[in-house]
């Protein structure tokens, strides 16, 4: 568990550049083509800013929790305030 400690530690805040290179929803959709995705829809403070294949069609969802886990609790393992020698229980986490 040491090793995502130094990992975490070594990552630094980037500022992206004032150009920004900008695809083009049509690029997006190309790759998504060559994928297995069915069906994606993207959503920012309530504004639907893209919408790809069947989106009322019912799909089977595999470790989605886990992805957003990831997201939400990266940023304080990126500040070092998780100590991975603890076991999930020391840290006060439960799961139901």
């Amino acid at each position: 568990m040491r090793c995502w400690r130094l990992f975490a530690q070594s990552l630094k805040p980037t500022v992206p550049g004032v150009e920004r290179q900008r695809a083009k929803p049509e690029a997006l959709r190309g790759w998504l083509k060559t994928q297995q995705t069915k069906a994606i829809m993207l959503v920012y403070r309530g504004h639907v800013i893209f919408e790809y294949g069947e989106l009322n069609r019912v799909s089977k969802i595999a470790s989605v929790r886990k992805s957003i886990l990831a997201m939400l609790f990266g940023n304080y393992v990126a500040a070092g305030k998780v100590d991975f020698d603890k076991a999930v229980e020391q840290l006060g986490l439960t799961e139901v």
